[in-house]
C-alpha cells in the first residue's frame, strides 16, 4: 500500500472535469487534497498562485496545448520541479518522447489501473519531499560556509599578523612583547576552534537518531558551570540558580549544551558584572520552561526577532554576535520536540529560554 505525504496537494488539469471526477474522490480516500482545473490558463494561474506537490495532465485537449502547459509550468521557478503526470490513451513513442522532453515526469496510458496510478504518485512525491530536503540543506551548507569563511578570516587574519611579527622582528622585542603576541595567537586559534567544534555539533545534531531519557537538570547544571570557564575566570556579577528543578525528558548532552550556549552568551555579550539567573516554570503538567535571564543591556524586538536565525548577527559593522550557537540550540530543542525563545526589552536585561516535556509519572 502507498504511503501519503502530509498535507500533499494535487492538481488535475482536463477539460471534462466528470471523467476525472471518479479520480478525485479515490485520491481523496488515500487522503491526497485534489483540484480539478478545466482550463488550461486559469490551470496555470493556480499553480503560480499556489503551487501544488503535484501535477497531473489529462491528455483530453489539443496535443499542442498540452505540452505547452509543460512548458509553461518548468518556465516558473515555483512550479520547475513539481512533478508532472502525463496521462493519455494514445500509446505513441513519439508522443512519450516529447512528453518527458518538455519536463513530464512520467507518462501513463489509459484506461489505467488505479493501484498503479496511486504507486507512481507516492513515488514521484516521496522523490520530491527528498529533492526538497537536499535543496534545503544545500542552501544551509552555502549560508554555513559564507558564514564559517567571514567568522575564521578575522582571528586568521589577527594570527597571521602577529605571527608575521615576531618572524621578522624576533631580535627587537622582549620576552614580554613575545609572550603578549603569542596570548593573542593563542586566543585567536581558540576562536577558530570555537567555530569548528559548532560546525561539528551542528552536523552531528542533523544527523544523530538518539535516545529520549528523563535528564536530572542538577548534575546537568553542575556540569555546565564546570565547563563555562568565562563564568570562572571573569564574570564578576551574582548568578542565582532555582533550587527545585523537575525531572525533564530530553537527551543528556544536547541539553547540555543549550546550557552552555546560553550561559556563556550572557557572559560574553552582556558584561562580566552581568547577573545571571537560572530558573525554570512550569508550562502547565507536560512542560516546563527552563530559562536563563540576564541583567544586560537587552535587546531591541528587531535582534530579538532574528537571533536564533542562522548565520545572522546582530550588527553589521561589529564581529561580535550571537553566531551559530543559538541556532543550534534552536535545532537542538525542536529535535527533542520542545522550542526555543527570548524575552528582552532594551536596557533591561534578556531572558533565554527552552521548553521541555516532563517526566510522566
Amino acid at each position: 500500500m502507498s504511503v501519503t505525504l502530509p498535507d500533499n496537494n494535487i492538481l488535475i488539469i482536463d477539460k471534462n472535469t466528470e471523467d476525472v471526477e471518479p479520480l478525485k474522490i479515490i485520491l481523496g480516500i488515500y487522503g491526497y487534497n485534489v483540484t480539478i482545473c478545466n482550463d488550461s490558463i486559469l490551470a496555470l494561474h493556480k499553480s503560480l498562485r499556489n503551487t501544488p506537490d503535484l501535477i497531473v495532465i489529462e491528455a483530453t485537449m489539443s496535443d499542442v496545448e498540452e505540452f505547452e502547459i509543460i512548458k509553461f509550468l518548468r518556465h516558473y521557478e515555483d512550479t520547475e520541479d513539481v512533478p508532472i503526470i502525463f496521462m493519455s490513451d494514445k500509446d505513441s513513442p513519439d508522443i512519450k518522447m516529447q512528453a518527458f522532453a518538455l519536463g513530464a515526469d512520467d507518462y501513463i496510458i489509459k484506461p489505467y489501473q488505479i493501484d498503479e496510478v496511486i504507486a507512481r504518485i507516492s513515488v514521484h512525491l516521496e522523490k520530491r519531499e527528498k529533492s526538497k530536503a537536499l535543496k534545503s540543506q544545500i542552501t544551509e551548507l552555502e549560508a554555513y560556509t559564507n558564514s564559517v569563511a567571514n567568522d575564521i578570516k578575522s582571528p586568521l587574519g589577527v594570527m597571521n599578523g602577529f605571527a608575521d611579527q615576531l618572524r621578522t622582528y624576533w631580535d627587537d622585542y622582549d620576552d614580554g612583547s613575545k609572550k603578549t603576541f603569542l596570548d593573542v595567537i593563542d586566543r585567536n586559534s581558540r576562536k577558530i576552534s570555537e567555530i569548528v567544534d559548532e560546525l561539528l555539533t551542528l552536523t552531528y545534531v542533523s544527523q544523530a537518531d538518539v535516545t529520549i531519557e528523563a535528564i536530572n537538570m542538577v548534575d546537568v547544571l553542575q556540569n555546565v558551570l564546570d565547563r563555562v570557564d568565562e563564568y570562572e575566570e571573569k564574570h564578576t556579577g551574582k548568578m542565582t540558580i532555582a533550587k527545585e528543578w523537575p525531572i525533564a525528558m530530553g537527551y543528556t548532552p544536547w541539553v547540555e549544551e543549550v546550557w552552555v550556549n546560553y550561559i556563556s552568551n550572557a557572559v560574553k555579550f552582556c558584561g562580566q558584572d552581568v547577573d545571571i539567573e537560572l530558573g525554570v516554570t512550569s508550562i502547565g503538567s507536560d512542560f516546563a520552561k527552563f530559562w536563563v535571564k540576564d541583567s544586560g543591556p537587552g535587546l531591541s524586538k528587531q535582534e530579538a526577532s532574528v537571533v536564533f536565525q542562522k548565520y545572522t548577527r546582530l550588527n553589521k559593522t561589529d564581529k561580535k554576535g550571537y553566531g551559530l550557537g543559538l541556532s543550534i540550540a534552536k535545532r537542538i530543542i525542536e529535535k527533542l520536540g520542545g522550542e526555543v525563545g527570548v524575552s528582552s526589552k532594551l536596557g533591561d536585561g534578556t531572558t533565554f529560554y527552552f521548553t521541555l516535556p516532563l517526566l510522566k509519572i
